[in-house]
């Protein structure tokens, strides 16, 4: 799944919503201009031009887009995005003759380096549907590009494409001014979110050893009454809200467990808060939050649902245009509801 979420706004004074079809559009215009690239390994500092941000980024590893295009199916439209990674260590790959059994390494050129590239396809609701910030996506499982990767290369291009972005409020002081409403401008940048919803397939007690332990809610900047020495008065202070649930207050069967944590998690999820799972592995530590790149695609295999799409000869590792024989299939999952129901 995909979802829109964040902002550097203020949470008293909500940005503007912008829905996926917006978004990926505005990620895709960057193609266009020849900006839609980000670097790893370096802050993206948004005061850069964005010709001195590439030139900044010279020896890095990056991820960019490659291809983009919108298809409209009925009612229907669906973003299909070619992302792809370069390795800069990257510049020879080993070939064996077969018929020999000699075997020599190619190389490239003195700028060519290594690279793989993965499809993505987000699923848009039609012009009557109810957008409700969440979208289907399905992203091609390739080597060395994570949805970590992914994530953060569509966060980093939105911020860049909104940067000169702002919206108004009126605000009432508490004191002074004559209690007249000022006018302010925030600045603010949308982002755009995978994740997995990692109770469908895995079970509490499965054959690695790992079990979930706890789960935590937090939610940043909320409001609060509280009383003060009298019932009458009152006052709201702003804090940051934290909850902690041990896995141990579920039931004991991993059938139960799975759907009192989903009923958990919806509860405070749609209340607006961060959720977090923490599990413990077969050597008694406690995993959770960002992984090593090595093991990221792993991981990723792991937590999130999988299907195996048959192709019509050998797939490869890169391409320069988006393949729609890869999407038409990728398509077919989007609107397979039942792949998408959340059950255990």
């Amino acid at each position: 799944m995909i979802s829109r979420s964040g902002s550097r706004a203020p949470q008293e004074h909500k940005p503007p919503l912008h829905g996926a079809a917006e978004l990926l559009q505005a990620v895709g215009d960057r193609l266009k201009q020849g900006f839609a690239i980000g670097f790893l390994g370096i802050r993206d500092k948004g005061d850069l031009t964005e010709k001195a941000r590439i030139a900044s980024g010279n020896g890095h590893d990056y991820v960019a887009l490659r291809d983009f295009e919108i298809e409209t199916r009925g009612s229907i439209s669906y973003a299909k995005l070619l992302i792809e990674f370069v390795d800069q260590d990257r510049r020879t790959f080993p070939v064996v003759n077969t018929s020999t059994f000699k075997g020599r390494e190619l190389s490239g050129d003195e700028a060519e380096r290594g690279v793989t590239a993965g499809h993505v396809v987000v699923r848009l609701p039609g012009k009557d549907d109810y957008d409700d910030g969440s979208y289907r996506c399905v992203v091609e499982s390739v080597h060395h590009l994570s949805r970590n990767d992914i994530e953060r290369f569509l966060c980093r291009q939105l911020r860049r494409a909104f940067q000169d972005q702002k919206f108004g409020v009126s605000v009432i002081p508490k004191k002074g001014n004559g209690r007249k409403p000022l006018n302010k401008e925030y600045d603010y940048w949308p982002r755009l979110e995978l994740f997995a919803d990692v109770l469908r397939k895995i079970n509490f007690a499965d054959d690695t050893g790992k079990y979930l332990t706890h789960m935590v809610f937090t939610k940043r900047h909320e409001k609060k009454a509280i009383g003060k020495s009298t019932a009458l008065k009152h006052e709201d202070v702003i804090a940051d809200v934290e909850y902690k649930i041990l896995a141990k207050q579920g039931p004991d069967t991993p059938e139960e467990l799975s759907q009192w944590v989903s009923n958990i998690r919806n509860y405070f999820e749609t209340s607006g808060y961060e959720s977090k799972l923490y599990y413990r592995g077969i050597g008694g530590a406690t995993l959770s939050g960002d992984v090593h790149k090595a093991v990221a695609g792993a991981s990723d295999l792991l937590m999130c649902p999988r299907e195996v799409i048959v192709l019509k000869g050998p797939s490869k590792e890169w391409q320069e245009k988006l393949d729609s024989q890869i999407t038409d299939h990728m398509i077919g999952l989007l609107d397979k509801n039942e792949l998408w129901e959340r059950s255990q």
